[in-house]
């Protein structure tokens, strides 16, 4: 195995052109980073993602948001591990966005559909 520590910056939704419509009840944003994910197969360069997470006192919701990769990112999916829920889907034509957490499925759907892109 390796261990990989991506550089981390503090950053904010809205800074980054992004918002939530409504707030899933219970949950507040608690950090919000950007960071650089290792380069896919043939890639040179790492590609940014923004990690958002969210926490009602209990749990946490992570959220990421990347540029879509076609060679990667080809279907919508929702899965289950465990107590963990993954969603995973296009967010328009040029954003990708998988939302985690120890939660019910459909509240990964709130925060998928609560999210827009304001620029």
């Amino acid at each position: 195995y390796r261990q990989v520590r991506p550089a981390q910056v503090a950053t904010q939704l809205e800074s980054d052109g992004w918002a939530l419509k409504s707030v899933v009840p219970g949950f507040q944003l608690s950090s919000c980073t950007r960071r650089t994910l290792d380069p896919a197969d043939g890639a040179a360069v790492p590609a940014p993602v923004l990690q958002a997470v969210f926490s009602d006192g209990l749990t946490h919701v992570s959220m990421f948001i990347e540029a879509i990769d076609r060679q990667r990112h080809k279907q919508p999916l929702l899965t289950q591990m465990g107590a963990t829920h993954t969603l995973m889907q296009a967010h328009g034509n040029d954003w990708w966005v998988t939302v985690m957490g120890d939660v019910p499925a459909n509240t990964l759907k709130q925060f998928y559909q609560a999210l827009e892109r304001r620029r």
